[in-house]
């Protein structure tokens, strides 16, 4: 418990995004629920109410939703594919 990743989230120092469904059967949607994200500044989540444990796989096209997801928030960041590894 004393090195649940809910104990560090305060401490988060750069933009992070949380995606999760609330039907995942590993990882209880009550997890997610108890935090008050309203005083994360820092982080955004996405939670879904389908999707399962890693189950964000869809028809027409070959590249999961959580990725494109992941890609659109990055983007909007302005920290699309061409930035994301620069070092400055």
């Amino acid at each position: 418990e004393s090195n649940a990743a809910k104990n560090f989230l305060v401490g988060a120092r750069l933009p992070t995004l949380i995606l999760h469904a609330l039907d995942d059967p590993w990882v209880p949607a009550e997890s997610y629920m108890a935090i008050d994200w309203s005083n994360l500044p820092m982080i955004e989540t996405a939670l879904t109410q389908g999707g399962g444990h890693m189950g964000f796989h869809g028809v027409g096209s070959l590249t999961p939703w959580h990725d494109r997801v992941t890609a659109q928030w990055l983007t909007q960041k302005g920290l699309g594919p061409q930035r994301m590894f620069e070092t400055k």
